[in-house]
Parts: C-alpha cells; sequence; structure tokens
C-alpha cells in the first residue's frame, strides 16, 4: 500500500446549491431591518420573566439560594 501525501484540506470540494435560495426571504429581510429593536424588546421581555413552575414551597427554595446568592456576590465579592 502506498502512502499518500495529500491533505483533505487541500482538497477543494464545492458546496452543492441551495434547494430554495429565496424560502422566508421576506421575514430574513425583516428579521434583518429590525435587530436592534427585538434585541432590545427580548432583552426587557427576559427581564420581567417569573419562573412560576412547582408549588409555592418548589418556587421558595430557588428563590432563597438566588437571594443569597445575589447577596453574597454583591457585598463580599463586590460584583453588581
Amino acid at each position: 500500500m502506498e502512502a499518500y501525501d495529500i491533505n483533505p484540506s487541500d482538497v477543494d470540494v464545492e458546496a452543492p446549491p441551495k434547494l430554495f435560495p429565496n424560502a422566508g426571504k421576506a421575514s430574513l429581510v425583516a428579521t434583518r431591518e429590525n435587530t436592534t429593536e427585538d434585541r432590545l424588546a427580548s432583552k426587557v421581555f427576559s427581564k420581567h420573566l417569573v419562573d412560576v413552575r412547582g408549588a409555592k414551597s418548589t418556587q421558595y427554595s430557588p428563590q432563597l439560594w438566588l437571594n443569597r446568592f445575589d447577596t453574597f456576590r454583591q457585598e463580599v465579592l463586590r460584583v453588581e
């Protein structure tokens, strides 16, 4: 068996053409045009989300540790 000195990265292989190059074009254009507004709206929306999974006692425990961690982070580590 012969050893070949060929590196696969040296071989250029063309990607196949897209089957539907204009699929979703209107929504993609709208996404590109509204990136700043969408990012701001997404951030505001996510900051106002409240975790409501489980019973009240189930909700209490994670919030307890989050409060403790936030206090530790701000007071001890001095990280805002």
